[in-house]
């Protein structure tokens, strides 16, 4: 019997109003106007954000290369003793949701999962501490939904390791064969969760684009999620050659 799914954050649940490096951008310098209010030296220098950028840069890039993450607000934390990596994550987090709004139909999704007595999780490759998404779902008013969230910065991997899905499948108490996962990227949610044996949804991004494999099923809206979880048999997987 079906007990649970698990979400991908942007790009499935979300959308940004901005491109990726465009939210980086914002992030960094709320980091820097944050530090700036600590009286960090230096952090109110011309330049700083650009300084700010290439530290974080330096820094995770070795750590992303070797499929693991940290959270941003402890990596900056780092260069400058006595700043609280969480609050700091916290004014970098609240900047890009000021540009970030939900897909369209998640709420109504995330209510009739809930109505069927289906657990969720969010499992995500953002580098933060998974407190301070939780923070950010609760401020788009879907947080309630939610049982456990899972960030690559709390577990220190990223998708498709096999530890990001086997923390929300722990969290919730549910195996693997019990679960669903949906993403919109095929390589980290759909081919990581099928390892593990969770069965996979690809959120197509575009309807342009075409399925890499047969007997995957493709949703180009989350709402088509609720009959194929649910059961009523309304939607199939979409083939290849769709």
């Amino acid at each position: 019997m079906d007990a649970a799914v698990l979400f991908d954050y942007g790009n499935t649940l979300t959308a940004p109003d901005a491109p990726v490096p465009g939210m980086w951008t914002l992030a960094v310098a709320a980091a820097a106007a944050h530090l700036s209010g600590l009286g960090c030296p230096g952090a109110a220098a011309p330049g700083f954000a650009a300084h700010l950028e290439r530290l974080l840069h330096d820094r995770l890039d070795p750590i992303w290369q070797r499929g693991e993450d940290a959270p941003w607000g402890e990596v900056i934390a780092s260069a400058f003793p006595g700043t609280e990596p969480r609050a700091l994550e916290r004014a970098m987090r609240r900047a890009m949701l000021a540009h970030t709004h939900l897909a369209r139909g998640a709420a109504q999704t995330l209510r009739a999962l809930r109505a069927a007595g289906l657990r969720l999780a969010v499992v995500s490759d953002v580098s933060c501490f998974s407190h301070s998404l939780a923070w950010e779902l609760d401020q788009l008013g879907i947080g309630p939904y939610f049982d456990a969230v899972v960030t690559s910065g709390e577990v220190r991997r990223c998708k498709p390791a096999s530890q990001m899905f086997a923390s929300a499948l722990a969290a919730l108490a549910v195996p693997p064969q019990a679960a669903w996962m949906v993403g919109d990227w095929w390589e980290g949610d759909i081919q990581g969760a099928r390892a593990l044996g969770i069965r996979p949804v690809w959120r197509r991004r575009d309807p342009r684009l075409v399925c890499p494999e047969g007997g995957i099923p493709v949703i180009d809206d989350l709402p088509q999620l609720i009959p194929l979880v649910v059961g009523t048999g309304d939607a199939m997987p979409r083939s290849r050659e769709e």
